[in-house]
């Protein structure tokens, strides 16, 4: 009798100890999520992750998105700057360069992705201030100045220009940058 009683006393212990050791405190889970990292990869002249110290580095704001009749209140970088760190840019513009060339950057597009395969697209045209009025689309962190809630994962991305929340995606994860003019060729000249 002893002996059985001690040995469901030691597997109690022992399914305590490991249940312990999966149970993260609220510091940990920030901690871990401040590790996270967002990796920026494609047609840049760096690939490389981004975590949130780095974004904060970039200028973090703070900004409000109204959807669905309630008022967020996120922290984050515009998703240019964040693209601008690893090279993209507009690129150059002179009469000495075949057409094609002219202004290669504006001719990018942005896939944000996350884990569950949700992508949202942006162009970076519509994403760069060189057009005058950018999407609004920005890389938070931060909800009520807290962590994003678990379900969001470390970043997200939200859009504050569109209507609907389509890209405003959740758990955000990657950012592949693609030339669309090797994806779609040009037509060749009328003879």
């Amino acid at each position: 009798m002893k002996q059985r009683f001690l040995v469901s006393f030691l597997s109690v212990a022992v399914l305590a100890a490991v249940l312990a050791m999966t149970v993260q405190s609220p510091a940990e889970k920030e901690a871990e999520k401040k590790e996270q990292t967002i990796a920026v990869r494609g047609d840049v002249s760096k690939e490389g992750v981004v975590s949130t110290e780095a974004l904060e580095g970039l200028g973090a704001e703070e900004f409000e998105w109204k959807h669905k009749d309630r008022t967020y209140h996120f922290t984050g970088v515009p998703l240019e700057k964040v693209l601008v760190r690893f090279g993209l840019g507009e690129g150059v513009m002179s009469n000495e360069m075949p057409r094609r060339e002219k202004l290669a950057g504006l001719k990018k597009v942005i896939v944000a992705s996350s884990p569950d395969g949700f992508q949202a697209v942006f162009s970076y045209a519509e994403l760069s201030t060189f057009n005058g009025n950018p999407t609004k689309a920005y890389v938070a962190w931060k909800l009520d100045g807290k962590p994003l809630p678990e379900e969001m994962g470390a970043f997200r991305i939200v859009v504050l220009s569109d209507k609907e929340g389509a890209r405003s995606l959740y758990q955000l994860a990657a950012l592949q940058v693609v030339d669309m003019r090797e994806i779609v060729k040009p037509l060749e000249p009328k003879k």
